[in-house]
């Protein structure tokens, strides 16, 4: 009977099965690491996309609301104790009255105020406070201008990277830039954009914001009326 042969048993890899082991685990590695970079490039590229739109969409209603502005007539002879909503540029927005409402859909006639709101190191937030008007004339535009029936508000944008609020107009003596036309008949300012500051200006004709917000930048310019 001829002798039963032994079979070898062999543990582990061979050089050649571990290179190529690795070989693999590399390509897959790169493959991998390649897609991530490209989903997150894709993800920044939209989210950049989309904050560009935000700023459109954002401009293009102020706009639409600014065209459908209204002036509201007081029915007493001292507009400031009329009480009645109006136009007003301060160094923290805008606000106005206007037929196009954004919270209250079924208002005719509300006052919309764009304000910012500062944070510590330069950053801004947006916001839009919106209150139906419903009361005219004497005390009644009174209780109305102080204490509407109803307020809404929506955060805008959010720790815009700054928010620059500039009026148009004549300057004041606190524009240390203000430029003088001197003319023939004598010398008279000349109208243009200048921060807000303490001292209060004859007239504002317009303002202008300016936000930068996550590497966009938009610029909003109202004007109320033609400079004379």
């Amino acid at each position: 009977m001829a002798p039963i042969a032994k079979r070898s048993t062999r543990f582990g890899f061979t050089l050649l099965e571990v290179v190529l082991a690795i070989a693999v685990l590399v390509a897959v590695a790169s493959l991998g690491s390649a897609l991530w970079t490209q989903a997150g490039d894709a993800s920044l590229g939209a989210q950049q996309r989309e904050r560009g739109l935000k700023l459109q969409r954002i401009g293009t209603f102020l706009r639409d609301q600014w065209s459908q502005r209204r002036v509201l007539d007081p029915l007493v002879d001292d507009e400031d104790e009329a009480g009645l909503p109006r136009i007003v540029f301060s160094e923290t927005g805008v606000t106005f009255p206007t037929a196009k409402a954004m919270l209250f859909g079924d208002a005719p006639l509300v006052e919309a105020r764009y304000e910012v709101r500062r944070r510590s190191g330069g950053r801004a937030d947006l916001w839009y406070i919106e209150s139906p008007i419903t009361r005219f004339g004497s005390d009644a535009a009174v209780e109305s201008r102080h204490g509407f029936e109803a307020e809404r508000r929506e955060v805008l944008l959010l720790a815009a990277g700054s928010f620059e609020v500039e009026r148009y107009g004549p300057p004041v003596a606190d524009d240390e830039d203000a430029e003088r036309d001197e003319t023939e008949g004598g010398a008279g300012p000349r109208p243009g954009w200048f921060a807000f500051t303490d001292a209060g200006a004859e007239r504002n004709d317009g303002v202008r914001l300016t936000v930068r917000y996550s590497g966009e930048e938009a610029v909003w310019v109202l004007v109320a009326r033609p400079s004379r």
